[in-house]
């Protein structure tokens, strides 16, 4: 009887390897980092490859979508956390992938059309473009033509996409924001129209206010998604802005409103505008765990602002 206690005392605590092994594989990853420095065992279970490969099929990680403009532009790319290619969607040439974080891919040109892809199914939907805005009477808005005239005045018109969801509602809605530019000797003006659509909905493109100031839609990381709210920053050409330098669209109201930026560490004097455009114009805009980052490179300084 004694030794028979002491063969249980013995055992206490100790699962057989194939029960160990069915509760280790459905924990998450995190998880089982943490659990390999409780015991050499576990850590040696947790790095077989056996294992690996169960935990691998049980809990599938995200997949990334990728575009290549020198190698096949003409697909994205859809692969997993190890860069293994598990499909490839053909998309329309001369088109460029929309970043997000959604299960929907959306490539569109800087000439005004954007298409939606179904990774799943791989269905591309078109999604039309938007009618141009009336023609006014000083002919501010006719810049749906590239052309140069006797006036010195050159006209063209430059589009920008955005994508996101509205999670109370479920939708999917893209922004486009078309820049009509206007040059004549030493003046430039530029005029932003603004426009939104619900993917799979009805009523096509709608017209919405044009933000405060112009938003810049040229540069590369000038926005971001985060929530259903889509960043600009402000178009360096306006100094005056430079205070305000962050515009919003919400995509659930179908608003924009404007938002002030950080102030310069290094800025005694909160009014230099001078400084503070010097600053945005080095900033690019991210997005980290749903907060917006205004990240700033200044030559072998830089910083991140949430």
């Amino acid at each position: 009887m004694e030794s028979s206690n002491q063969a249980a005392a013995g055992s206490h605590g100790v699962l057989p390897p194939e029960v160990l092994f069915d509760i280790l594989v459905r924990l998450p990853a995190k998880e089982l980092c943490r659990l390999r420095v409780v015991r050499p065992p576990w850590r040696s279970l947790t790095l077989d490859p056996v294992f690996i490969k169960a935990h691998t099929q049980r809990h599938p990680g995200p997949l990334i979508v990728a575009s290549f403009a020198g190698d096949d532009p003409e697909h994205v790319h859809v692969m997993d956390l190890s860069g293994h290619v598990v499909k490839r969607l053909p998309v329309p040439g001369n088109h460029t992938m929309l970043s997000s974080r959604l299960d929907l891919v959306c490539v569109a040109n800087k000439d005004g059309s954007c298409f939606a892809i179904n990774p799943a199914t791989a269905a591309v939907s078109h999604l039309l473009e938007p009618e141009a805005p009336p023609e006014s009477e000083d002919d501010e808005w006719d810049c749906y033509e590239h052309y140069s005239d006797s006036s010195g005045c050159v006209e063209y018109e430059h589009s920008e996409f955005a994508v996101g969801r509205v999670d109370s509602t479920g939708e999917y809605k893209v922004l486009r924001l078309a820049s009509s530019c206007k040059t004549w000797e030493e003046h430039h003006d530029v005029y932003l129209v603004s426009s939104v659509l619900t993917i799979n909905g009805v009523g096509g493109w709608r017209s919405t206010e044009s933000p405060e100031f112009i938003a810049d839609i040229g540069r590369d990381h000038s926005s971001v998604v985060v929530g259903k709210a889509i960043y600009f920053l402000w178009y360096d050409d306006h100094p005056w802005a430079a205070m305000q330098c962050i515009s919003c669209f919400d995509l659930d109201a179908e608003k924009w409103t404007t938002h002030p930026g950080p102030n310069p560490e290094d800025d005694d004097d909160d009014d230099n505008i001078d400084h503070y455009a010097s600053m945005i114009c080095a900033s690019t805009l991210a997005e980290l765990k749903g907060y917006l980052v205004l990240a700033h490179n200044r030559g072998r300084h830089s910083s991140l602002d949430l």
